[in-house]
């Protein structure tokens, strides 16, 4: 489909053509008309399909409701693209091409609108002539507005509970943690965060079952302990659990283990829907920690073997020692004895040196840190690949370990070899921190290591090296800190908080943790590591104890509302009737076993007593009511009454101004005979002036009727439709009816209402207010001066304040005066009813505001209206 055009000047010039045969009367209807009226012209495609409508006029009507100018230039699509979804669309091109006159009622929301618009529509030539008028003036319905009213409170809480759902999913998404949502007994997958994704090589799994998203888990356990969880509700706590995954999604099972929690979901009617399933991947930690086992056990045996070397090497010492004495005693027969023990020496060092290279083997293929130090200088005889790797491929063995290493300058190191080679003692190091230059840049990195300094013996028993075995720990070091680091924030949050929060740890329920909120209710009394009933031996006689007993014992939690407790303040205070709402929670340990409970309390003592007093004044209200619902009722007739008698009275009035007409006509067109019967009687004869008397007192007459008439309107304006009004609009709208009035006097409407751009009120009664206080500024202005009249506005809570001030002839107002009195005027000189000011005081005053009035004579009043 083409773009849609745009009218140009030229455009807009030509489509005017039509308009030119309006005759003044329809230009003028066109012109009065409430109902919007504009014209439409078919754009057709190059297909020669109907596709839109170019918008070629608007009546002033059309104009004030779409904010439009009279020739737009645009098109609906382009202008109004929410007509080819509501139906209007379809409306128009229906109309245009079967020739046929169509209706459409509809509500339309859209460009800040929310109302209910009746729309039609007529061919004429190759026009399309639309008119469409809304229901905004016309009261709505109780129903229509209560329905109003669900749809916006609907949307409010479909938007919250929306947003509410993001930041649960971001969240979830977010974790570091591996998050899953399963639902029902099959354990159907709802959410999975990137985390728990990752454990199945990224294969799809929401939507399916887990044991056909993730089939290896069939006869693991994993799938087991999801049902006991789902059946029992029971949460379950898992601790290097191995499982069996496809974790690249190739076919190749490895082995995992995991931490994890199982916690069961339940819907509205608090039935098991579902499991919640937070884990972590431990593989890492629980390998590395059985690889260390696995490598103990070798140096254990490794050891054990030297061990028997060593006293092989002694026994041979021994035996040589007691040939050298038998040598002296038996000198013919030691060269024998001599070669043969010469021969066996050669063939237990041969096997000597095969352990101690086998020996060498196993330390450098180690996947620990291993090294061995010789001599006071600890010269690195030996140091294993994962040693050197650990520091970039540097070269350690054959140097002194202060030259190969002097990243350990300044750290306790080198000290505690000293101390192991001089005392012999084994030397243990746990999670210490290192400072080293792992990538020979010269930057220096900070590392966790757990290690052990081990003095080797030679074969007389002296101290002649050490053993080195170190293992890094950087990893579970940095999860330990931030693990500490979330306790500590957990207990400042815990200190911190505003409601009653202890932590009661053993059976015994000792007060581990209590926060100041909660000690705010016992000032005084001593309550950290002292058990329950010992800080606070006022409870042996009421629930609480077995209660919290039953949630240490099962974990499940226990809630109060409102549970009313005879406690005492201070250690010596009396006892006094005291009400809380309280959370009993079980607190678990790292194994997933309950050590203690966690109690979140409020003390909700004050709102208690304050309902109860409620309570006993709702009844006295009551019994108030009681009599004063008699009184209504005599009330109400009274009103009854009132109401048919103001009834009549306005039928009255209106009957009356209504019958008197015919006879004031008829008398004035008697006059008008008799007159043209009557010779033309001379300039200021007694003809001419009785004659003049009978016209004016006729037009009084016919004045007064028209003003008993608006009078008897005044109720109806008083039910008119409070609106959002634009204030601006409505003056600018006055001050084009008084342009002439302002034109006579010489005048200038000075306007300022920023403050307050928009009321609440009746538009037309609104006007109305306007018109009247502006056009009295300009009637009674001072021929003295040129007349200035300033519209300002303000907030003076709780109302919006109008303001006209005038610089005219002014009122006395010192003496009694009824301003505002029906018929009352101040000024004669020119023409007016008296009306004016009673009718805005009636409508201002019946929609709850209030209207004042400030003036000196000779220099101007203000007039300052108060809208509710």
């Amino acid at each position: 489909m083409p773009d849609s055009p745009v009218l140009t000047h030229d455009d807009a010039a030509g489509a005017s053509a039509p308009f030119a045969e309006f005759d003044p009367l329809l230009r003028d209807l066109l012109a009065v008309s409430l109902t919007a009226v504009n014209l439409l012209r078919p754009l057709y495609s190059h297909t020669g399909e109907l596709y839109d409508f170019a918008i070629e006029y608007l009546n002033p009507a059309g104009q004030r409701m779409t904010g439009l100018p009279e020739r737009p230039g645009e098109t609906l699509r382009s202008r109004f693209p929410e007509t080819f979804s509501n139906g209007v669309f379809d409306l128009y091109q229906r109309v245009f091409e079967s020739g046929e006159d169509g209706r459409l009622d509809l509500n339309y929301q859209a460009d800040d609108l929310d109302n209910y618009f009746h729309v039609a529509a007529r061919r004429s030539g190759d026009l399309l002539v639309a008119s469409f008028t809304d229901t905004a003036d016309q009261p709505r319905t109780a129903v229509e507005v209560a329905l109003r009213e669900s749809q916006a409170a609907e949307r409010a809480a479909q938007a919250e509970a929306a947003r509410s759902r993001q930041q649960l999913t971001a969240l979830f998404m977010q974790s570091p943690a591996c998050i899953a949502r399963l639902d029902g007994p099959n354990h159907v997958f709802s959410l999975v965060n990137p985390f728990y994704q990752q454990l199945t090589g990224g294969q799809p799994l929401l939507g399916l079952a887990m044991a056909e998203a993730i089939p290896e888990l069939i006869g693991q356990p994993l799938l087991g302990l999801l049902d006991d969880v789902y059946r029992t509700g029971e949460t379950h706590y898992g601790r290097d659990v191995p499982a069996t995954l496809d974790r690249t999604n190739t076919g190749n099972l490895d082995e995992a283990y995991f931490n994890f929690i199982y916690q069961a979901i339940r819907d509205d009617t608090d039935t098991v829907s579902g499991v919640l399933i937070f884990a972590y991947d431990v593989t890492e930690q629980v390998m590395a920690r059985h690889h260390v086992q696995e490598l103990n056990e070798e140096l254990a045996a490794i050891n054990e073997e030297l061990r028997a070397s060593n006293d092989e090497f002694l026994n041979t010492n021994t035996a040589l020692s007691q040939a050298q004495q038998q040598l002296q005693q038996l000198n013919h027969e030691l060269e024998t004895r001599v070669q043969e023990r010469t021969q066996e020496l050669k063939q237990a060092h041969g096997e000597a040196e095969v352990e101690r290279h086998r020996l060498r083997s196993l330390i450098a293929e180690a996947p620990t840190l291993i090294a061995r130090l010789r001599g006071p200088n600890h010269f690195v005889e030996l140091a294993n690949e994962q040693f050197r790797s650990l520091l970039g491929g540097r070269e350690l063995a054959g140097r002194p370990y202060r030259e190969a290493l002097p990243d350990l300058e300044n750290q306790p190191f080198f000290d505690q070899l000293d101390a192991v080679y001089r005392t012999g003692e084994t030397y243990y190091g746990k999670e210490v921190p290192v400072l080293l230059d792992r990538d020979n840049s010269g930057q220096l990195r900070q590392d966790y290591f757990n290690y052990t300094y081990q003095a080797t013996h030679d074969a007389a028993g002296q101290i002649d090296g050490i053993l080195l075995f170190a293992e890094e720990v950087t990893e579970q070091e940095m999860a330990r800190q931030e693990r500490e680091t979330q306790r500590e924030q957990l207990h400042s949050l815990f200190m911190q908080a505003p409601a009653p929060i202890v932590i009661l740890d053993g059976p015994e329920m000792v007060y581990q943790v209590v926060n100041p909120a909660y000690q705010r209710i016992f000032p005084g009394r001593e309550l950290v590591n002292k058990p329950l009933l010992e800080a606070l031996p006022e409870l042996a006689n009421t629930p609480i104890p077995e209660v919290l007993r039953q949630v240490y014992i099962t974990g499940k939690p226990y809630q109060a509302q409102e549970l009313p407790i005879r406690l005492a303040r201070t250690e010596s205070g009396p006892l006094e009737d005291m009400f809380f709402t309280f959370t009993y929670q079980a607190r678990r340990n790292t194994d997933g076993d309950i050590d203690g409970v966690m109690a979140f309390a409020y003390e909700v003592t004050e709102q208690v007593t304050a309902r109860g007093q409620v309570q006993l004044l709702n009844e006295e209200l009551a019994a108030i009511n009681e009599e004063m619902h008699a009184t209504n009722e005599e009330l109400g007739n009274s009103n009854s009454q009132l109401v048919s008698i103001n009834s009549d009275l306005d039928n009255f009035v209106y009957t009356a101004s209504h019958d008197l007409k015919a006879p004031i006509s008829n008398i004035e067109g008697l006059l008008a005979t008799l007159r043209e019967e009557l010779p033309t009687p001379a300039a200021g004869s007694e003809v001419a002036l009785i004659l003049d008397l009978i016209q004016n007192s006729v037009e009084r007459f016919t004045h007064t009727i028209s003003l008993l008439t608006d009078i008897t309107k005044l109720q109806q304006e008083y039910n008119q439709f409070a609106i959002l009004v634009a204030l601006s609009h409505v003056i600018e709208e006055v001050r084009l009816d008084l342009a002439p009035l302002l034109t006579q006097v010489g005048g200038h409407l000075h306007v300022n209402v920023a403050a307050t751009p928009t009321i609440t009120f009746a538009e037309k009664n609104l006007r109305s207010v306007v018109y009247n206080l502006v056009s009295n500024a300009l009637k009674y202005h001072n021929p003295a001066r040129a007349a200035e009249v300033t519209i300002r506005s303000r907030v003076e809570a709780p109302y919006l304040v109008l303001e006209v001030e005038d610089n005219g002839l002014g009122l006395d107002l010192t003496s009694d005066h009824q301003l505002f009195g029906l018929f009352r005027r101040f000024h004669t000189h020119v023409e007016g009813s008296g009306v004016g000011l009673h009718m805005v005081k009636k409508l201002v005053e019946n929609a709850g505001g209030k209207i004042k009035v400030e003036s000196k004579v000779g220099q101007g009043s203000t007039f300052s209206v108060y809208f509710p």
